[in-house]
């Protein structure tokens, strides 16, 4: 039962890593189409 956990726990700590990498990029790409927005001035609307 421990075997499990342990084993379970590290699956979950590297899903955990790869799922927040995924979504800074994603939010890192979004930031970036936004400030492009800004740039060409269709957000209207500044930081």
């Amino acid at each position: 039962m421990e075997d499990d956990n342990k084993s379970f726990r590290k699956y979950n700590q590297k899903d955990l890593k790869e799922a927040v990498d995924l979504v800074q990029n994603k939010g890192i790409s979004m930031y970036r189409a936004s400030k492009e927005r800004e740039h060409t001035g269709r957000a209207g609307r500044e930081c």
